[in-house]
């Protein structure tokens, strides 16, 4: 009772040292009704947003939050806040899945099936984005797909494709089997309705990589709340992470590292097994993420933190500590060879194929893409952009922190083991950019299974643990004269830096976007960069705080509005085509559907609503169907591969095959060959197929559906 009282005490007296805390009801609401003012004239005058009770909830909790701010003593609050995280990413989480929010780019389906009937947008806030096809046209729908009645999440898919897939590893789905275990996030889908279970599916993995990285940032900075804080919100604001939408990768990655740390400097036995237990499984959940080409570079950075952790706590290594990673071992060997085991068919099929195959690169051979492209990142939400995934790049600044960390080491005259390790790290990761190494290196170090451009986005984040740990640890308390002859040099050294970073980044958007970058973009540009990099080649402690909030600021800019705030997932349900198919299958769930636009959607639209369809996005190619109608196998190259389909109906010609990208391809079927491969329904947009002696049985908003009689 005395500790409590002692904590209320020091809170109140914190509060009322602000002198707004004697006023605090009338300032709390001249604030509100001042904000609120604020966002109704910025609805009414906006062009892309709309009002919604939705976004004004949104609005109130930031609302809120930069009023405790303004009342509350900034050292009580955030301490406050650090203390109750956990409970407060609880609450914040739960917001998002009970109102059924997600970052989706669905909407989008509104555009391309029956755009003449549109369901009501669902965008609260932000724009859907295009270029994540991965997401709405592919992961989206087929993990939509196993939620159907047909398949009540069995482990055997029958509609993709309109043959049996096996969900657990390729694609690996949410199924009532063992392979939930490898996507934690998708746990929702069996107590939770559809919805609400991909708003979970959506933003856990988020919440985990923010909370794994702050944690790791701590141990990394002897818990510097500030720092750690900075590093992680840079992180997972990080054009790399927003545009790719892959926070599982540094998330597990961060997780395995905080659980490996306490693992090893706790002396409680229980509590030793049990961290020995959950560090196996976040290695498990690390490892069938499934995409060497960025896993093994990152796998090479977290290797990093386990060396210099054990290093820095080699008292703690001992006999017993390898007889309580058996454990360790164990949750990750025994799942891993079940779920290959279960998917052995599987992977002998896609190590056979054309496209994805095996990978083997020696590195080198390719330009500096996306080392530098952070500074025009910032443009990137605003400004659209053809393909702005593959030139996004963590803020971290690179090469400044590599070179500040050689100097600050010169200068100090002492080895720092952490950043010795992370330049050793650099180098190889840089050698193996610029130039092709050989082929037995390669393998050996398992960077074959990368390649140049992944490896680049993986510098981006060694870059920034690198910033973190300078600002934190060599940081000084003196700070000059802005005019001082030390300030004039680095104020011209930043300068020349920012010049040169920009340059490089306009180098390579001359070759991917030729007119994306404008005058005025690449002067805003160096007036930014050129001022952060001057706060941080001072890097004194009054001058870190506006860096941070500069740096926080700027992450804001360019992470939070890369994805929408999206509601729910009517546009696949509420149109009038979906609640047809649904009709359908509930009549005859083993009729086979196919879309004949020679586009690659409708066939994913279908699959959401329980169709069994061919030409759905093929993860395994289904060669049996192939096969029927190329029994020579001449368009084999063709169609081994994973694929996006496009079919169209021809009468003149022969069925073949044509490759329009390396995941995507065209299938010409002879009307002859529609009955060989059992489809029952073809389904088009905008295209009537009754000249081909098909019957029309549906026709509504420029969407048919036609009966082969097969």
């Amino acid at each position: 009772m005395e500790k409590r009282s002692k904590k209320k005490a020091k809170v109140e007296l914190s509060a009322k040292s602000n002198p707004l805390w004697k006023h605090r009801k009338l300032f709390s609401f001249i604030y509100f009704l001042i904000t609120t003012f604020l966002f109704l004239v910025y609805i009414k005058y906006s062009k892309t947003v709309g009002f919604s009770w939705d976004l004004m909830m949104f609005f109130y909790i930031f609302d809120i939050f930069i009023l405790c701010n303004l009342l509350i003593n900034k050292k009580t609050l955030y301490n406050f806040m650090y203390r109750k995280r956990y409970w407060i990413g609880f609450v914040l989480l739960s917001i998002l899945v009970i109102g059924k929010y997600n970052g989706s780019s669905v909407p989008i389906w509104n555009d391309i099936v029956q755009p003449e009937y549109r369901v009501k947008s669902s965008i609260i806030y932000g724009s859907a984005r295009g270029i994540r096809s991965d997401e709405w046209l592919v992961s989206t729908p087929m993990t939509l797909s196993q939620a159907t009645p047909t398949v009540n999440f069995a482990t055997y898919n029958k509609i993709l494709g309109a043959h049996k897939n096996l969900v657990m590893l390729y694609p690996n789905l949410p199924s009532k089997d063992i392979s939930i275990l490898a996507t934690p996030n998708k746990i929702g889908y069996f107590f939770l309705d559809v919805e609400r279970a991909f708003s979970l599916a959506w933003y856990l993995p988020y919440f985990i990589m923010f909370f794994a990285t702050f944690e790791m940032f701590m141990i990394l900075l002897n818990k510097n709340k500030f720092y750690s804080l900075l590093g992680t919100i840079i992180a997972i604001l990080s054009p790399a992470v927003q545009w790719w939408q892959n926070p599982t990768l540094a998330g597990y990655g961060a997780l395995a590292v905080v659980l490996f740390y306490y693992f090893l400097i706790t002396e409680d036995k229980k509590k030793k097994l049990l961290l020995s237990v959950l560090f196996g499984y976040s290695g498990y959940l690390y490892i069938l993420i499934l995409y060497p080409a960025w896993q093994v570079p990152y796998g090479y950075v977290f290797l990093l933190f386990f060396i210099w952790i054990i290093i820095n706590n080699k008292d703690k290594v001992n006999k017993k500590v390898f007889l309580y990673l058996i454990p360790t071992l164990m949750v990750i060997i025994i799942p891993l060879a079940l779920t290959f085991y279960y998917n052995r068919d599987v992977i002998k099929i896609m190590t056979s194929t054309v496209y994805p195959g095996g990978r083997d690169s020696s590195g080198g051979g390719a330009d500096y893409i996306s080392l530098f492209t952070y500074v025009s990142s910032i443009f990137f939400p605003f400004k659209l952009l053809d393909n702005p995934c593959e030139i996004s790049q963590y803020m971290g600044l690179f090469p400044i922190p590599v070179f500040l960390s050689i100097y600050y080491m010169i200068k100090a005259r002492k080895k720092d083991l952490f950043l010795i390790m992370c330049n050793i790290l650099m180098v190889w990761f840089c050698l193996w950019v610029l130039f092709p190494l050989p082929n037995i290196l390669s393998k050996i170090t398992l960077m074959y299974t990368s390649t140049v451009n992944r490896t680049q986005v993986v510098i981006g984040y060694l870059s920034l643990i690198i910033y973190i740990y300078i600002l934190a640890n060599y940081h000084t308390s003196t700070r000059e004269n802005l005019f001082s002859k030390k300030r004039i040099i680095i104020g011209i050294i930043s300068v020349l830096s920012t010049i040169t970073i920009v340059k490089l980044s306009n180098k390579t958007f001359k070759i991917v976007a030729p007119n994306y970058l404008t005058l005025k973009m690449t002067i805003a540009s160096l007036i930014v960069f050129s001022f952060i990099i001057f706060l941080t080649l001072c890097n004194d402690k009054k001058g870190n705080n506006l860096l941070g909030l500069l740096l926080i600021l700027l992450s804001i800019e360019t992470g939070l509005f890369v994805s929408p705030i999206n509601k729910g997932l009517s546009v696949f349900y509420d149109k009038p085509l979906a609640k047809e198919i649904k009709k359908m299958v509930k009549e005859d769930k083993n009729s086979i559907f196919m879309s004949a636009d020679k586009d690659r959607y409708t066939g994913n639209y279908l699959v959401v609503n329980g169709a069994k369809t061919i030409d759905s996005v093929n993860y395994v190619p289904n060669l049996d169907l192939y096969h029927k109608l190329d029994p020579k196998l001449k368009y084999n190259e063709v169609y081994n591969r994973f694929e996006h389909v496009g079919v169209q109906i021809i009468e003149d010609k022969n069925t073949y095959f044509e490759l329009i990208y390396n995941d995507y391809i065209n299938m010409f079927i002879n009307k002859s060959d529609v009955c060989k491969i059992g489809v029952d329904y073809l389904v088009t947009s905008g295209k009537d197929l009754s000249n081909l002696g098909y019957e029309k049985i549906y026709n509504e908003y420029d969407a048919y559906i036609f009966k082969t009689n097969c």
